[in-house]
This record gives C-alpha cells, structure tokens and sequence, in this order.
C-alpha cells in the first residue's frame, strides 16, 4: 500500500465508502458525509475529495452505464494496518505493552469488552505458545 496520508475530511469519505454495502455515487455520498460527520457539503466539495482519493490510489471511478460509482482499491482493514504500523514506528521508543496499557486506561470499557479483549488476548498467547 502507498504510504499517503488522508487528510480528515478524505478520510471522512473513504470511512463512508468502507460502510457501505455496495459501490456509491456522488449524490450518495455526498449524503452519507454529511449525515455521519454532521457535514454541509455540496456534491462539488465532495467531488474534489473524491478527486484526489482516486489521484492517491484509493478508489476508482467507474461508470455503470449512465451511473459513475466509486470503487475501492484499499480496504478499510489494509488501511487501518498500515496507520497502526507507522503508528508504533513513530512511538518507537513504547513498547507495546504500554502501548496497549495507556488504550485501555484511556477508554471507559465496559466488563464484556474488558472479557472479550482478555480473551482474545488468552487465544493469541496460545497461538504463540504453540508456534
């Protein structure tokens, strides 16, 4: 994956996109953006994002008979990956014990989170002790 960094409001459209369950057009994103991140655009504002999201490689305009619709070249997941990777090459000098330690203090859990991260941790232990 290319290492470009999104800026909030493409970030904003590509985190539309990723929950959608099929391809969207302008009009249609346009209308998510602006309901989930309380927006004012106009389909030229979203237009010039979606623009530069196809310039970095992100998605691609297709058209669909009279239709265009964007299509994604990254997943979300792919993504997400590659930010909590510069992420950790950044805060070097933490482990990532700490790392994990300061997200949990930081979040107010609630008892089935804390047990669901406890055991995803207790499986990846086991998936290492077996490695």
């Amino acid at each position: 994956m290319k290492k470009e960094q999104l800026t909030e409001a493409e970030l904003q459209v590509m985190k539309c996109i990723w929950n959608a369950e099929c391809e969207l057009g302008l009009s249609e994103i346009v209308k998510r953006v602006n309901d989930k991140f309380k927006r004012n655009w106009k389909p030229q504002t979203a237009s010039t994002f979606l623009a530069r999201l196809v310039q970095k490689g992100f998605l691609i305009l297709k058209r669909d008979s009279r239709y265009y619709t964007y299509q994604i070249l990254i997943s979300e997941e792919c993504y997400l990956k590659k930010q909590i990777e510069d992420f950790l090459e950044f805060w070097d000098n933490y482990s990532l014990a700490q790392i994990f330690a300061l997200f949990i203090e930081s979040q107010n859990l609630s008892r089935e989170q804390r047990i669901e991260i406890q055991k995803k941790l207790e499986k990846e232990s086991k998936f290492i002790k077996e490695g």
